[in-house]
Formats: C-alpha cells, structure tokens, sequence
C-alpha cells in the first residue's frame, strides 16, 4: 500500500513566515512585507485601481534583490507591456530576459496543467519565490469554470494556486471587486469561497490617483484579511469597514529613467478616518434618525454598515439617548420626538410674532 502523502514539517516551517514576525514581500518603505511568502495571497479592486502595478512591484523587488518570478498573464497583457512596466519600475532589460524572470499566457488548460506538473517536480532546479496571476476569472475561463461556483473555484485553486504555494512561493491572485455596495465590502466578486481559500493576505486596493503613461498613480492597500494575523500589527485601522491601512503606493514618472515609487505606512493625516471618528459619525447618524432605530437590526438597515460595526455605536447612541431628560425632547409630529440641542435657539425680534415654546408644541 503506497504511504500517504503527510506534510513535510521541516520543510513548511522552513518556508513559512515566522507568525511573530511581518511578511516578506512587497515591502514598504519600512521594511515591512505586505504578502506572505508559502501562502495564497490576493490583490482586489476596481479596474484600473492599481492592482497590475501593485503586484508587477512586488515582483520588481525580487527581481531586483536576485530572486526568482512568474507571472501568469492570462489577462493578455503580453510580454512587451510587462516588460514596459517593469522597466519603468527599475528592473534593468538584463534582469527581465534573464532566466531568474518566466512569463507565460497560457491559451488552454493543458498549458497550465504543464505548468503546475513542472513546478511541482521535486527535480525541477527553477522554483519561484513569487507567483502573480493576473487575473483569477480568466483562469476560471480557461478551465470553463463559474467564478460564482464555489466547487469550481476551489478545484482551480486545488489544482495550481495550492501547489504553487506549497513549494514555498508567495503566489499572488489579482481579482476584480463585486459592483454590489454590500458584496463589495465582502472582498472579490463572485464566490465567497474565494476568501476562505486565501491562507495568506487579502489586500483591498483603492485608487486615488488614476494611473496614466507619463504621470503614474496612487492607491490605497487595505488589509482584508490576515489569516497569520502577522501584518495587521504593523498597520493603523480606518473607516473602510474596519479594514486597516496597510500602505500607500504611489508612483510618479520621470522626464528619463524609471518611476520613483514609494510604498509608505499611512501618514497622521490619513488616519482622521479611524475606527473611532467612523464609529462617532455612525453614532451622530443614529441619534439624527428619525425616528430613533429600536433595534441593532433597525440601526444596520438606517446605516446600511454591518452588523458588526453598528452594534457598538448603536449602544454608544442610546446610552446618549437615553442621558437628555425627557424634559429638553420636543415633539416633531405625533409619537416622534427629538432633542431640544438639535433645534436653533432664536432670540425674539420685537414686531415678531413669538417663537412656539417647545413644550406648548401640539397637534390640533
């Protein structure tokens, strides 16, 4: 009877990151990694986010250090943009066409099958640090499969990100995010499966400067998830759904020679949106409600937030609430109230008519 296939021990704990310490790739400014190495980690956004460079960085920094890369081009890009763009973020020619640097298009499933088998092979000498597919639902079509289809997300994934991460690369997905507002704050589009197969790092990318030849761009990383939970620490939470801010890109063209791009922490300033002023504005939100939410349920459907965010300012607004004396709430129309501090008070003009004293407010 052939023995089961048992993990190598040895061999994981040599190629995982040290859980107490931060991720090794696409480092910032600081030094910290934003991605984990023996790990499937994604790249999500809106087209033209920042995704592509994002990830091509990611990959420049190994190149540049002497490493080993792949991409995965099945968005058809094509060798000659990746090669602009590499360029343009400091690789020298001589470092792309060397054999440290793969890139393949694949056109069918057999050219991917061949790809996992021979990366895979124990004997094969050419093994990759990092691995960036660009984009999961062209691969998803390659293999006639649903992105929506939680079975057939899974099996790709079995079949050739798994692998790939196992031989110790950080493999890097780049997706899409949903148009739906609430699926858009779950993560990707499609399947819900495609966050629980991440045992890496999910990263959010917002754009904040559109990228454009001879200017460059900026965006915004937020961390969507950390299954190792070893970059979080390093990162300042903000309002976007409670995600933290892992890093801001940015890149500026030059008039000659490559890009200067700067992966940074976030700055003071950027951090005004924290977890605490969101959670203050949701509290002013709730207590302007009118009438006021009876529920946590009722509170979510005023928001439009998650459940998990509102609960808290929920209880926050109520406890507010229930502190103004009865005596300061003026009424508005039968069985509504509100508090007197959200009404101008005005001085009374000579010649006016008096202004309605608040507790003489009734309906005929």
């Amino acid at each position: 009877m052939k023995r089961p296939k048992f993990t190598n021990k040895i061999r994981a704990l040599e190629m995982g990151d040290d859980y107490g310490q931060p991720p090794e790739f696409l480092k910032r400014s600081d030094g910290v990694g934003l991605l984990n190495r023996a790990a499937i980690n994604y790249l999500f956004g809106d087209s033209e986010s920042g995704k592509t460079w994002v990830a091509l960085t990611a990959i420049a920094q190994v190149l540049q250090s002497g490493g080993k890369a792949l991409i995965i081009d099945a968005d058809m890009n094509g060798f000659v943009e990746v090669h602009k763009r590499l360029s343009l973020l400091g690789v020298s020619t001589e470092q792309i066409m060397s054999d440290n640097f793969q890139h393949i298009d694949p056109m069918s499933t057999e050219e991917l099958r061949d790809l996992s088998a021979w990366l895979q092979n124990d004997s094969q000498q050419w093994k990759p640090e990092i691995v960036v597919i660009d984009t999961v639902d062209r691969i998803m079509a390659l293999e006639n499969r649903d992105s929506n289809n939680a079975d057939d997300f899974t099996r790709m994934v079995n079949l050739y990100m798994k692998p790939m991460a196992n031989s110790g690369a950080c493999v890097v997905m780049i997706d899409h995010v949903a148009k739906n507002s609430t699926s858009r704050d779950y993560g990707a589009r499609g399947t819900t499966a495609k966050k629980g197969v991440i045992n890496g790092i999910s990263i959010r990318v917002t754009g904040e400067q559109t990228f454009a030849p001879g200017r460059g761009g900026a965006c915004k990383l937020y961390v969507h998830k950390d299954r190792r939970g070893n970059l979080r620490r390093y990162c300042a939470r903000t309002k976007n759904g409670g995600e933290s801010l892992a890093a801001v890109y940015e890149m500026h063209e030059q008039e000659l020679g490559p890009a200067s791009v700067v992966i940074r922490p976030a700055l003071g300033n950027e951090l005004s949106g924290s977890v605490e002023a969101h959670r203050e504005g949701l509290v002013k939100e709730l207590l302007s409600a009118d009438p006021f939410p009876k529920s946590i349920s009722e509170a979510q459907k005023v928001t439009g937030k998650r459940r998990s965010d509102v609960a808290e300012a929920y209880r926050e607004a109520k406890k507010r609430r229930e502190a103004v004396p009865s005596s300061l709430h003026i009424c508005t129309e039968p069985g509504t109230s509100q508090t007197v501090a959200s009404v101008p008070q005005f001085q009374h003009v000579p010649g006016t008519p008096e202004p309605v004293n608040a507790e003489r407010c009734h309906y005929e």
